[in-house]
């Protein structure tokens, strides 16, 4: 069927077009799925809908790799270090308010949500190369620590900081810092 009314915009690929006798809008994609709505956004939104219950029902039945890439999120404590994670999963889908990622973990009954996850096609031999690159990364990591602490020893050990702080007098200070820096440049090792 020809169309004839005029198009009002496109949407996700969609021609949105107006029937001008009963004021709504509508589109119809190659498969002759049909959507209107009287509101443009209102159509939009029925759009995307379908089109996520149809990627996600999709997804559901393609098995993945997911890596998540643990230790680089623990800002906090470093030392704690979560090890980084290999899991055959199934998509189950993502929240379009919070963007959380949610999952199936093979084997598992509860869906699990995860964030910043990397999936891979099962199998995919670029895995192993990711997982050695992954292992490599995390021995760098703990190698920089012990050397940024060793590092650290040896300043507080051998090196003066000069520390200025907020206080009442930044001249006062200043001076007694100074002096400080004056007193450890004057001392002989021994």
């Amino acid at each position: 069927m020809k169309e004839t009314n005029p198009i009002v915009g496109t949407h996700a690929g969609l021609e949105i077009r107006l029937d001008p006798q009963t004021g709504e809008f509508y589109a119809r994609d190659t498969q002759g799925t049909h959507w209107t709505d009287k509101t443009l956004v209102g159509l939009k939104r029925k759009i995307d809908t379908a089109r996520r219950v149809s990627s996600r029902l999709a997804a559901q039945k393609v098995p993945a790799m997911m890596f998540l890439e643990m230790s680089r999120y623990r800002w906090d404590d470093p030392e704690d270090e979560e090890q980084d994670q290999w899991l055959q999963v199934a998509f189950r889908g993502v929240n379009a308010h919070t963007h959380a990622i949610t999952v199936r973990v093979h084997g598992q009954k509860e869906d699990r949500t995860v964030s910043d996850p990397y999936f891979f096609r099962l199998g995919d031999p670029a895995i192993a190369l990711v997982q050695r690159l992954a292992k490599d990364a995390r021995e760098a990591e703990r190698a920089k620590r012990v050397a940024d602490q060793a590092l650290e020893k040896a300043l507080e050990a051998h090196a003066f900081k000069l520390k200025l702080g907020y206080g009442r007098s930044s001249t006062e200070q200043a001076a007694a810092m100074e002096e400080k820096l004056i007193d450890f440049l004057g001392k002989k090792e021994g």
